[in-house]
C-alpha cells in the first residue's frame, strides 16, 4: 500500500485545549503537519510565502465571519481550498460563498482520522476543479481563436 503523502495545513482560529488535542492527534495518526494563527491578516501574509495544501478556518473562535476570512484568503490565493469547521446544525456559515468556500465541517462530527480524510478529499477535489477550470478556459480560447481565422 503506497503511503499518502503529508499534508500541510494552516489552521485559522484561536486554540482551546480540545482543539490542541485533536490537532495533535491529527499530526500524528493522518500525516497532517499544522500551523495556527488566530490571525487574518497574519494567514493572508503566510499564505504568500508558505507551502498549504489547505486553509482551516474555525468558524466558532473568530469574530469575523468565516465568509470574510475565505474572501480575503481567495484574493491572495485563489487555487487554496478553504474548510471552514463549525458548530452549527445547518453546516453552512452564513452567506456560504461556494466559490470562496471549498468545504465545511462540523467540528462535532470530526476525529483526527475523519478530519485527515475529508483533508485530502477536498485538496483532491480542489486540485480536480481548478485543473478542469483551467482546461475549459484553455479550450474557450482555442475555440476563440480558431474562429477568428
Amino acid at each position: 500500500m503506497v503511503e499518502a503523502q503529508p499534508i500541510h495545513v494552516l489552521v485559522i482560529g484561536e486554540s482551546s485545549d480540545n482543539d490542541a488535542v485533536a490537532v495533535c492527534a491529527a499530526e500524528r495518526s493522518g500525516g497532517i503537519h499544522i500551523a495556527r494563527t488566530d490571525r487574518v491578516d497574519d494567514a493572508v501574509v503566510r499564505i504568500g510565502v508558505e507551502a498549504f495544501d489547505a486553509v482551516v478556518v474555525d468558524e466558532s473562535t473568530m469574530r469575523v465571519p468565516a465568509i470574510d476570512i475565505a474572501r480575503k484568503l481567495r484574493d491572495r490565493a485563489p487555487a487554496l481550498p478553504i474548510v471552514v469547521l463549525t458548530d452549527r446544525e445547518n453546516e453552512a456559515p452564513q452567506d456560504a460563498d461556494p466559490e470562496s468556500i471549498d468545504d465545511v465541517l462540523r467540528k462535532d462530527r470530526l476525529d483526527p482520522r475523519t478530519l485527515g480524510i475529508a483533508l485530502r478529499f477536498t485538496i483532491e477535489r480542489s486540485a480536480r476543479q481548478h485543473a478542469e477550470r483551467a482546461l475549459r478556459d484553455a479550450h474557450s480560447e482555442l475555440r476563440t481563436a480558431w474562429q477568428i481565422q
